[in-house]
Order: C-alpha cells, then sequence, then structure tokens
C-alpha cells in the first residue's frame, strides 16, 4: 500500500502553493543560540589564549577560527532540533489518526492534534506552531495536502515529505488515512527507538571523549601552577609559539574527529 500509493504520486505530483515561512527555517540558530556559541567561544578562545600562548593578543587570531567552531556547534544543536521537531510531528500525526479514526474529518483533526500537543508538552513547540498555522490556513479554505506539503517542505524530514505526498494521493483516491497516517507513526517511532538505544549505547564514550578533550588544558594548567617558569621556552619566542599553534591545530581536529565518530543517525 505504502509503496503503491507513493509510486502513483511521483507520476502526478500536484503543484504547491507557496510556503508561508522561508524555507529551512528549521536550520537557523535563534539569537539566544547565536548569543551561546559566541559566549561559549570566548571562554575557550580566552583559556587557550593564556594556557598555550601566555598571552591576551592570541586571542585575535583566536577570533578568526570563530566560523569553524560555529559550525561545528550548529551541527550539534541543529542534530538535537531536527530529532525533538520527528518526535513532535510523530505525535502530532498519532493524535491525528486517532482523531480521523473516531470520525473527524482531515481538517478536524488538525484542531484535535493541537488540543492534544497542549495537553501532552503545556507549551509551543515547533509542531505546535505549525499546526497552529494550518488551522489558520485552513479557515482560510486551503486544504489539508497543501498545508501538509509546505510543512513538509519546511521541516525537511524525509518522513514528513513522504507522508505528504503519500496522504495527498490517499485523500484523492480514497485510501485508507488512518492506516497510512499510524504506519507513518510506527515507522518514525521504529527510527526513534533505534536511535535512542543507539545513543545509551555510546554514552559511556561520548562521557570519556568529554573528559579526554579537557585532558590536555588539565595538564598544561598543572604544569604551570605546580611548576611556574618550565613552560616559558614556548611562549613569547618564535619556534614555540609555532610549537604551541601545531598543538593546538592537532587538538582541535581530534576533537572534531572524535565528534563526527559518535555522531551515529539512522
Amino acid at each position: 500500500m505504502w509503496l503503491t500509493d507513493r509510486l502513483f504520486w511521483k507520476q502526478g505530483r500536484h503543484a504547491r502553493a507557496p510556503t508561508v515561512r522561508p524555507r529551512g527555517f528549521q536550520t537557523a540558530l535563534s539569537t539566544k543560540e547565536k548569543w551561546q556559541l559566541v559566549a561559549e567561544w570566548a571562554v575557550l578562545s580566552g583559556v587557550g589564549a593564556w594556557l598555550f600562548y601566555d598571552s591576551w593578543w592570541a586571542l585575535l587570531p583566536l577570533a578568526v577560527c570563530f566560523p569553524f567552531y560555529r559550525r561545528f556547534r550548529r551541527e550539534a544543536l541543529l542534530r538535537k532540533r531536527r530529532m525533538r521537531y520527528a518526535s513532535e510531528f510523530q505525535e502530532g500525526m498519532q493524535a491525528m489518526a486517532a482523531s480521523i479514526r473516531a470520525g473527524d474529518s482531515a481538517e478536524r483533526a488538525v484542531l484535535e492534534a493541537l488540543k492534544d500537543l497542549r495537553s501532552i508538552h503545556g507549551k509551543d513547540t515547533a509542531m505546535m506552531e505549525e499546526l497552529e498555522l494550518m488551522t489558520r490556513e485552513l479557515s482560510m479554505n486551503r486544504t489539508p495536502e497543501q498545508l501538509l506539503s509546505e510543512l513538509a517542505d519546511r521541516s525537511g524530514l524525509e518522513d514528513a515529505v513522504c507522508f505528504a505526498d503519500i496522504f495527498h494521493a490517499a485523500k484523492r483516491t480514497g485510501g485508507n488515512l488512518v492506516q497510512i497516517m499510524e504506519q507513518t507513526a510506527d515507522i518514525m517511532e521504529a527510527r526513534e527507538t533505534v536511535q535512542r538505544e543507539i545513543e545509551v549505547l555510546t554514552a559511556g564514550r561520548r562521557y570519556e571523549q568529554r573528559i579526554m578533550c579537557m585532558i590536555p588544558f588539565g595538564i598544561i594548567l598543572y604544569i604551570r601552577t605546580g611548576s611556574p617558569g618550565y613552560l616559558d621556552a614556548l611562549y613569547h619566542c618564535g619556534a614555540g609559539i609555532c610549537m604551541m599553534t601545531l598543538c593546538l591545530v592537532i587538538y582541535a581536529a581530534a576533537v572534531y574527529l572524535g565528534g563526527r565518530v559518535l555522531q551515529i543517525e539512522v
């Protein structure tokens, strides 16, 4: 049923209306998150300038590296946001399926799903904002198929795109909407379960990786406080600055590779 509807929709894809929100809004960092990254880099660069160079002038070249740090942290923040949004989308599909099974129309199911999510989370989430937008658009005589397609475009979730395509085909051909929505929610739940199991299995390794990231700073701090002057040969001279810069680059590469190795997605 799933594959048949998918192939049918590929042959007759309908023209989608322009999205109300900009495409890719899920990939934009909020102002709070941007300032958070700036504060994190300010602390890290300050510690690095003092430990590796013993000079606050090192903050100037380190500031140039901020875009690389922002890109690295941005991927991690968006990955968490994408997982949270996928979970909310699954809950929304389950709520809509339950409402349709009870005899409500697809339009009414959107409003009921919004009420269910509000009772579960108690605050506005990304999916609740989408459902509120869909509710307003439905009052303007727009169809659920168009709105789900726009939601899929904005979210960028593969499951949301597949669901929107199949929902449109089933709605126009008289397919079983409840079965399709439940099947979509089951697939997303299974994927989320596997992802959680991976997170649990790699939790210890991630903790070890964080400790290993702090060890170089701890070693240098211990030497500087325990034996003042021991590292003076590496500071304020060309050869020492080059050596410390090389160590800092190797350390940054190790942190980046360690994070990529532990980043496993289903």
